[in-house]
């Protein structure tokens, strides 16, 4: 049962990462803002939606390999 609260805790920090970085692209190519601002808005997003990504990709990964 921990093992459990432990996966959706880490699930929802990484769901709450995406949809961070996904605002924050939203806002950066929406939003008229100053060039520091927005770039710097862009590199977090990138940031936060690679991470998340790469995460949710090696958790499916893992799903799908046999029991061994």
């Amino acid at each position: 049962m921990k093992g459990v609260l432990l996966l959706f805790k880490k699930v929802s920090v990484y769901i709450l990462m995406l949809a961070i970085g996904c605002l924050l692209l939203l806002l950066s190519l929406t939003v008229e803002l100053p060039n520091p601002v927005k770039w710097a808005f862009l590199a977090m997003a990138l940031l936060l939606n690679i991470t998340s990504a790469i995460v949710f990709m090696k958790a499916g990964i893992r799903q799908m390999k046999p029991d061994q």
